[in-house]
């Protein structure tokens, strides 16, 4: 049987909708060998490898502003969305992060996710963990699985792939980083390029997508037919409407697909 890899794009606070389509797979017992990511699309990757729904139903539920961004005391004006435009012009990029003059502090989210997410325990399963980041300081695109970051690191890498320009700059073993989302949002070709041919795309956009470059691979796209929301908005009731759209989705889409799929 052909190995089946997973792919989640990156896009904030959407995530939640990720969560309820890996919902609908567990009740499935799809077996699932490979899992990429970027930005959320890595948390939820990691959270994914672990193999514990019930962890990422928890983590989602309970996430809110204060557990993301360090509560200073100032109003937090969160943009709705980034541009990928800014990945044209790296220069600008760099400026932009670096000279940021109302940064938000993600300290909780760091955090959050150096103390829940278990390195130890996704090294101990058998399955490909992979991730994007962008090395700003060295200008460089980093597509990265778990046997490329060394050991006690992972953590670093997860935040590195989640790294939003509006974030205060801070650097990560020496050099920063930025949201890979700008430079590579939905890393199937990291499956292929490890020889999956079989792949469950859960993307975060209504806006089609074109998997043409993709020669000879097997893949089911499953993708909201309306707007999520915005990146940064976690408001817990569109939270909750997230998962359960995820998982309707993912159960209208995978009923109908998984069989042949599999077969």
């Amino acid at each position: 049987m052909e190995m089946i890899g997973i792919a989640f794009e990156g896009g904030g606070a959407k995530g939640a909708y990720q969560i309820g389509v890996w919902k609908y797979i567990q009740e499935k017992n799809i077996k699932i060998d490979g899992v990429v990511g970027t930005s959320v699309g890595a948390i939820n990757s990691a959270a994914f490898a672990m193999g514990d729904i019930d962890f990422a139903l928890k983590m989602w539920t309970e996430l809110s502003v204060e557990n993301i961004v360090k509560d200073d005391g100032k109003e937090k004006n969160f943009p709705k969305e980034f541009s990928s435009d800014l990945a044209k012009d790296i220069d600008k990029l760099q400026e932009f992060f670096l000279n940021n003059k109302e940064p938000l502090d993600i300290e909780p989210m760091k955090e959050m996710i150096k103390t829940k997410i278990d390195e130890e325990l996704i090294r101990s399963k058998n399955i490909d963990l992979g991730l994007v980041t962008y090395n700003l300081s060295k200008r460089k695109l980093k597509e990265l699985f778990l046997e490329d970051i060394e050991v006690g690191s992972l953590y670093k890498y997860i935040i590195a792939s989640s790294y939003l320009p509006v974030f205060k700059a801070e650097k990560i073993d020496g050099d920063y980083y930025i949201d890979g989302g700008f430079f590579n949002n939905l890393p199937i070709n990291m499956l292929v390029e490890k020889g999956y041919k079989k792949i469950i795309s859960v993307r975060l956009r209504p806006e089609e997508f074109d998997y043409s470059e993709f020669n000879n691979i097997d893949i089911i796209d499953i993708s909201p037919d309306e707007f999520l929301g915005g990146t940064l908005d976690f408001n817990r009731e569109n939270i909750l409407k997230n998962i359960d759209k995820g998982y309707s989705d993912g159960k209208r889409i995978l009923s109908n697909a998984i069989d042949t799929f599999i077969g």
